[in-house]
């Protein structure tokens, strides 16, 4: 009798240690899925943003041409471009033409 009551606390000491485990890891699991889906819900919206923009521009005001954009960020004159170019590959050039000039200026 007295195995048998040992042997039935033992099983009731494991069964509540195995509840007591596997409630920690279905806690652990739905963490996890919570934020999953938190990241699945907040990747969704950010691509339906994208579409309504898309579909906005597209077929709602398709007859927008000209937008705000601040003078910092708006691209350089295609010739201003070029004359600094022009500039930046000459200039070193041109200096050494006058210390050639100087060198035999001097001679």
């Amino acid at each position: 009798m007295h195995l048998r009551t040992h042997c039935l606390v033992c099983m009731h000491e494991v069964h509540s240690c195995v509840c007591a485990a596997s409630l920690q890891l279905i806690t652990q699991f739905m963490k996890r899925l919570y934020t999953d889906k938190i990241i699945l819900g907040l990747t969704c919206l950010v691509f339906c943003g994208i579409a309504f923009v898309i579909i906005y521009a597209t077929f709602i005001k398709p007859d927008q041409d000209t937008f705000q954009v601040p003078d910092a960020v708006k691209p350089p004159d295609p010739n201003t471009v070029k004359n600094t170019a022009t500039l930046m590959v000459l200039r070193p050039a041109l200096r050494g033409a006058q210390a050639v000039t100087d060198a035999l200026g001097r001679a």
